[in-house]
C-alpha cells in the first residue's frame, strides 16, 4: 500500500508541475511586449512625443530601428520652408486635424509657384525586408490649393533623391491621395490616419488602412523594383499658406509579420 501511495503522490506532483509550466508559457505569450496578438513582432518604432524632440525637430534621433533625421529645403526672400514640432491644442487637434497624441512632426513650404520646398528623411537601419510592415500616422486636412503644389511620402531605396523612390504617396490640389499614380483615397477628412506599407514580396508592396474621413478604406498592391527599401521621406512643395495645408506625421513602427498577407479582393 505504501508503494501505491508513493506512486500516486509522484503522479500528482508531475501533473501539478505540468499545470504550472502551462501557466508560465501562457504568461510569456500574453505578457511579453514584443509579441503581438496578430502574430507580429515590433522591430522598430519612434514618435514625435519622445523626449529627444522636446526642444524641436532638428537632426535628432530617437526610438529604435531608424537612423537620424536629415533635412533638405528651398527658401529665401518671400519663400518660406522648414520643419517643426506641431503640438495638439486643448481640444486635442492640430490645425483642425484630430487623432495625434500630444504632438507630431510637420513641414511647411509656401507660397504657391514660389519654388518653396521642404523634406525630411531618415534611414531604416536594416531596410524593409519581405514580410515587414512599416506604418505611420499621417495628417493632411486641406489640399495644396494649386496643381503645382504637392505634399507626400516616399519609400526609397539607395538614396533620398526622388529617382530612388519605390513608392510615392502624393496629394496635390484635390482630395485624392495617389500611390505611384494610382488612386488610393478620394475623400477629404480632418482625422489623422494610419498608413500601413507591407513588403509582401521582393517586387510587391501592399498599402492599406482607413482614410481620413474615418470610413473610406484603401487596400492596394503596388508592383515595385526588387531593390531593398531603406529610406523614408516626407515632403511639401510650394503649397498655399496655412497650417491646415501643412502635412503632419508621427507614430512610426515596423513589425515583422509571421503570417502571410492576403491578396486584396477588389472584385
Amino acid at each position: 500500500m505504501r508503494y501505491l501511495r508513493d506512486a500516486a503522490h509522484v503522479q500528482w506532483r508531475v501533473s501539478k508541475n505540468r499545470y504550472h509550466l502551462s501557466l508560465l508559457l501562457l504568461f510569456l505569450l500574453i505578457g511579453t511586449p514584443s509579441l503581438r496578438v496578430q502574430g507580429q513582432t515590433v522591430i522598430a518604432q519612434d514618435s514625435a512625443t519622445n523626449a529627444a524632440y522636446n526642444t524641436g525637430f532638428g537632426n535628432s534621433n530617437s526610438g529604435t530601428g531608424f537612423g537620424a533625421w536629415s533635412y533638405s529645403g528651398v527658401s529665401g526672400t518671400g519663400v518660406f520652408a522648414g520643419r517643426y514640432i506641431s503640438a495638439t491644442n486643448t481640444n486635442g487637434t492640430v490645425s483642425g486635424i484630430s487623432g495625434f497624441t500630444g504632438r507630431a512632426w510637420a513641414l511647411f513650404a509656401n507660397p504657391t509657384n514660389s519654388g518653396a520646398f521642404a523634406s525630411v528623411a531618415r534611414g531604416i537601419s536594416n531596410g524593409l525586408g519581405v514580410g515587414q510592415i512599416f506604418s505611420f500616422r499621417w495628417g493632411l486636412n486641406f489640399d495644396s490649393a494649386t496643381a503645382s503644389g504637392s505634399k507626400g511620402f516616399r519609400l526609397l531605396a539607395g538614396g533620398t533623391n526622388s529617382n530612388n523612390a519605390v513608392l510615392t504617396l502624393s496629394m496635390s490640389n484635390s482630395a485624392q491621395i495617389r500611390a505611384n499614380g494610382a488612386v488610393l483615397t478620394t475623400n477629404y477628412g480632418s482625422q489623422s490616419f494610419v498608413v500601413n506599407i507591407e513588403r509582401r514580396t521582393a517586387t510587391q508592396l501592399r498599402v492599406y488602412g482607413t482614410g481620413r474621413n474615418g470610413s473610406e478604406t484603401f487596400d492596394l498592391v503596388v508592383p515595385v523594383s526588387g531593390s531593398l527599401p531603406d529610406q523614408i521621406q516626407w515632403y511639401a512643395h510650394q503649397m498655399s499658406s496655412g497650417g491646415e495645408r501643412e502635412p503632419r506625421f508621427s507614430e512610426f513602427q515596423i513589425v515583422q509579420s509571421n503570417t502571410p498577407s492576403p491578396v486584396p479582393n477588389h472584385t
